[in-house]
């Protein structure tokens, strides 16, 4: 066996990023918590998967940006694609980009990698 990163890329680019699990509705936590976070502040998304929550949440709170990390780079692929159909992406009105990371690592970041918030979701029980 590798290393528990290399584990769950193996794990989870068995699934198309359709079939990742994923919440249909938004959680009233996220967006009570994010509500509090300022207007230009950041979120990095741990595990984003295909994008739906951040692209719903980039949508309902324009004045954030929201950084997405997922180790399966299908899931990512997927959701560029979803940001950039949605209009959503960097060069647009709401700030959104999808990156392929190891949420054990640092997250990839040029500036810095300050963040005022961090969603993670379905991901803890694949770190080990």
């Amino acid at each position: 066996a590798g290393s528990v990163a290399q584990d769950s890329a193996a794990y989870w680019s068995r699934f198309e990023a359709s079939a990742i699990p994923g919440k249909a509705a938004l959680h009233g936590t996220f967006l009570e918590a994010l509500s509090k976070v300022q207007a230009g502040g950041r979120v990095l998304d741990l595990g984003c998967g295909d994008g739906r929550i951040a692209a719903e949440l980039a949508e309902r709170l324009p004045g954030l940006t929201f950084v997405g990390v997922d180790i399966n780079a299908g899931a990512v692929e997927a959701a560029q694609a979803r940001a950039a159909a949605a209009g959503v992406g960097l060069g647009g009105l709401r700030k959104l980009e999808f990156r392929v990371g190891d949420v054990t690592e640092a997250p990839p970041d040029g500036d810095g990698g300050a963040f005022d918030a961090v969603l993670v979701q379905c991901v803890l029980s694949v770190c080990g």
